[in-house]
Formats: C-alpha cells, structure tokens, sequence
C-alpha cells in the first residue's frame, strides 16, 4: 500500500503513524520504506553563470572550497527568473532490521535516523546540496526550501567522558565495577597480620556496608530467574516484532515456526508459556494443544492463542483444545503483554 504524510523527514512519518492510533510494532512489521521529498526550481539552463558570492558562515562545511557554484542572470527563456523547471531532493528510508526493532521500541525520530543512516541514507539537506554542487540550483533556493542541520559541535553529549586525573593518571571511578572489595595489599612486614600477608580477600570497611553498596553478586543473587516464553509463528516479520516487544518486557524469547518445532522445543526448553498460532504449516495450532493437554509433563502450560477469526464458535473450539487463553490478530503489543504477566501470575500463585 502507498500513502502520503506531511512530515519534516522520512523517519517522522513513524511518528505520524503512532500519533494517528497505529500500533508501533504493526508500523515496524508492515512498513517497508518511506520517500521524503520535496520540490526545488532548477537553474535557467540558458543563462546561469559562475556565482562569485560568498558562501554563509553556517553552511560552509558543506562548501568547504565553494566549489562551482552558479547563479541565476535571467533571460526570456526563464521570464527573467533565472530558474525554469523544478528538480525534487529525496530522503529514502528503507526499512532493515535495525530499523525496525527502533521503530517496534517506540525509539525516537533521532535513532530511526541512525539506523537508516548506517545503511546508506542520505538525508534531504544532503541530496539538495549535491544538487547545487552539480551546479543545478542555487545556494539561495537551497535555505529556501530546507533548513540548515545544526552544527555537530555543538550537540551536548548524552554522557560526557570521564574527567582526567590531575595527577597525570587516569581518572577511575570511585565505586569499584567488581563484585567484592578488596584492601590495596600493604608492603609485608613484622607488624603485618598474617591473613593480609598471604593475600586474603577482606570484606569491606563497616562505611561501605550499607544497603546503596551491597556487592553486585548478592544483588544478582536476589534477582528472580527471567521467565521464558516460546513464540510459535509462521511468519517472520510478525514473529520478530513479538520476540523485541516481549525481551523489552524482560522475557527471554524462543521461537519456533511451525507446529512439529513447536513441541521439539517444549520438549527441550520446557518454557514458562507458550504463544500459538492457530495456522502453522506441518501441525496447525490445534493439533499442538492437543498434544500438550495428553501429556502430564505439560498439561498446565499456558497457552495463548493468536487466531484471525473473532467468532463465537472460533473462540468456544479454541477453549474446547486447552487454551489457557486467546487474541484475535490484530492485536495490540500491551493486551499480549499485559495477558502474558497475568497467567504468569496466576500460575506463580497456583504453584505448591
């Protein structure tokens, strides 16, 4: 399907999408790319000559030599305009996988920019200022039509880089990264305990004992284990959308793409819920269910499944086979996160 927005750039397009109700991760599964584009007139072929002018402080890096660069005179064949005829300056954003785990994440119009940029994207500024440098159109109806890009330099980093030592070292940080503090060895001598002598690892001074410096592995320690959920679906493009929305949740993800692997990784997985497809090639949904219901190992596995019919019968026979639960396709990324959490719960809950 194509479509039109009025967006700045190609990677706001998303942004307009979201803005109208349209789920992230149905964008990044669905979109393939998107074309900016917009509209410059073209030098009077007839009588544009060498511009001598002065190029603008701002947009000098651009220019670095100035190049040749042309103005428009005006003659009968323009009307005197010195420009006949348009040219458009194009921004081409082709969907990849980077871009579209960005786009499923709801990431920002800047980061969908990075990742289409790694791949080759040149922006509208860029492709209008190969245009005047090709002699084609002015510098002038360049700042008309588009905006300058801020000056890299001055962007403020996110993160500033550590501050060097005044001591001439490097500067470390003053909490340690490992996960025991150890005591700086002394030199050995007569007064020198024996347990520091050969080494031994101390536990921390009584100040560094509090809860904000509890050690990292006694931290990890207490950290409940992540819960594991097989994705059962035919379809790649939808299936990967699943698997970014659900690691984000904090689930480590497993996939499988028909139903015979579907139980070949139950087997040797034996996940913590499963997500079903009811049309899968090989052994459809309900063949899986039915499977998983006449074996003890996996009679009480949440199950939930993903159908494309909404009907009353659909939904009796889908419950009639075992599902613990079920969406009808298309559904939205928080319903299947938020149904996930809850038969999890529940079946924390149940445990003996």
């Amino acid at each position: 399907m194509l479509s039109t927005l009025h967006t700045n750039d190609a990677a706001s397009s998303v942004t307009r999408l979201i803005d109208i109700g349209i789920e992230s991760y149905k964008i990044a599964a669905a979109l393939k790319g998107v074309v900016a584009q917009r509209l410059m007139r073209r030098l009077c072929p007839h009588c544009r000559e060498l511009s001598v002018g002065q190029v603008p402080d701002r947009i000098k890096r651009w220019f670095p030599d100035q190049g040749t660069l042309y103005r428009g005179v005006g003659c009968t064949e323009c009307s005197m305009t010195g420009y006949r005829g348009r040219l458009a300056v194009e921004e081409v954003l082709q969907a990849n996988d980077e871009v579209e785990r960005r786009i499923a994440g709801n990431e920002s119009v800047e980061r969908i920019n990075d990742a289409a940029r790694e791949t080759g994207m040149r922006s509208l500024w860029e492709s209008g200022v190969q245009h005047v440098r090709q002699g084609e159109t002015t510098i002038e109806e360049l700042l008309r039509v588009l905006e300058a890009p801020a000056d890299p330099s001055a962007v403020t980093r996110s993160s500033p880089a550590p501050r060097a030592s005044t001591s001439g070292t490097p500067a470390v940080p003053t909490r340690a990264s490992s996960t025991s503090v150890e005591e700086e060895e002394p030199q050995t001598g007569p007064s020198t305990p024996a347990s520091r002598r050969s080494g031994t690892r101390h536990s921390a001074p009584a100040s560094f004992t509090g809860e904000s410096f509890e050690l990292v592995e006694d931290k990890q320690s207490k950290r409940p284990a992540a819960k594991r959920v097989l994705l059962v679906e035919d379809e790649e493009s939808l299936r990967r959308v699943m698997k970014d929305l659900l690691e984000r949740e904090g689930f480590v993800v497993y996939e499988a793409g028909d139903g015979v692997i579907a139980l070949d990784e139950i087997d040797r997985l034996a996940p913590d819920l499963v997500v079903l497809d009811l049309n899968l090639p090989r052994l459809d949904g309900y063949g899986v269910l039915s499977h998983l219901r006449a074996r003890p190992a996996t009679q009480k596995l949440p199950v939930i499944v993903l159908t494309a019919k909404g009907d009353e019968d659909s939904e009796v026979r889908v419950f009639e086979y075992g599902a613990s639960d079920y969406l009808t396709k298309p559904f939205r990324g928080r319903a299947l996160s938020a149904r996930i959490h809850s038969l999890l719960d529940r079946k924390a809950k149940s445990a003996p």
